[in-house]
């Protein structure tokens, strides 16, 4: 019971900005400095904080009882969210990030599962198994499929169905890009 009151508190709607995973200061709307991890964005409150958020980002990536970074991605559907183009719907917060949807439906899907949808995996691929070729940075992918503990970025929307419809296959040719998740600092 008392775990099912924390995860509700925990989608409440952020009230407010984001704050430094590392130093836990408010961060400003137009940082300078940020760090991506496994899709997504961690702004940070000043130069410094990157160094230590990359050389342990398990340790600041879920900040407990604060948002620290936003999903550059729905989620529930893998696929990115533009920001600059559409109003995405949210945020809700889970796991010290703020996640945004495309969809309402999809924002209710995640509230019903948070903790499986929240869940950031300690592998990675940046490579289009559906298109066979390598992806520069997050802010180029196109999507991801979360598949047996590690989350496959692929180059776009078109490749996601088909990723979807067959993991196995599409992980096997991406198994050449699989590595432990790492963050980089953020391009985009």
């Amino acid at each position: 019971m008392i775990t099912t009151l924390i995860a509700t508190l925990a989608l409440a709607p952020v009230q407010g900005g984001l704050t430094c995973a590392v130093m836990g200061s408010p961060v400003k709307a137009d940082a300078k400095v940020a760090v991506d991890y496994v899709g997504v964005r961690y702004p940070m409150c000043c130069a410094g904080c990157d160094g230590a958020f990359k050389k342990n980002p398990t340790k600041f990536a879920t900040p407990e009882g604060r948002a620290a970074g936003y999903s550059l991605y729905d989620p529930v559907s893998g696929v990115k969210i533009d920001f600059k183009k559409t109003k995405p719907v949210g945020p809700v917060v889970s796991n010290g990030v703020q996640f945004y949807f495309a969809t309402q439906a999809n924002a209710d899907a995640f509230k019903a599962d948070a903790e499986t949808f929240s869940k950031l995996p300690a592998k990675e691929a940046l490579y289009c198994g559906v298109m066979d070729h390598k992806i520069d940075g997050y802010a180029n992918a196109g999507a991801y499929v979360d598949h047996e503990g590690c989350r496959y970025f692929i180059c776009c929307e078109g490749c996601l169905g088909k990723f979807k419809a067959e993991p196995a296959k599409y992980a096997k040719v991406a198994e050449k890009a699989v590595k432990t998740a790492t963050a980089v600092v953020a391009k985009g």
